[in-house]
């Protein structure tokens, strides 16, 4: 049974569930899904209820997809725990851009 689901399409997602070292492997495997549209992404973290460091690393690593693909990449309502691990990172600004 899966521990997460990423909801959507056309650019604009929620993701829900866990985001840790066990999940985010299979949640980057879906990175073609959320590019296969041609305007910008847009995800919805509300859903998520556990997460680690693992889920910073999926989103810079989403970011840096975008950039590739000269794409916006948004995120929407991170949980705490990710904002707390990206502040203390100094990368808040990266999610939050």
């Amino acid at each position: 049974m899966n521990t997460w689901e990423l909801r959507g399409d056309e650019g604009s997602f929620e993701l829900h569930g866990r985001l840790d070292f066990d999940t985010v492997p299979a949640v980057f495997a879906e990175t073609e899904r959320l590019f296969a549209g041609r305007g910008d992404v847009h995800i919805d973290l509300s859903g998520v209820d556990c997460c680690n460091s693992a889920a910073l690393a999926l989103l810079l690593e989403w970011r840096a997809e975008a950039g590739r693909r000269r794409r916006r990449i948004g995120f929407r309502k991170l949980p705490e725990a990710l904002i707390a691990m990206a502040q203390a990172s100094e990368l808040l600004h990266l999610l939050e851009a």
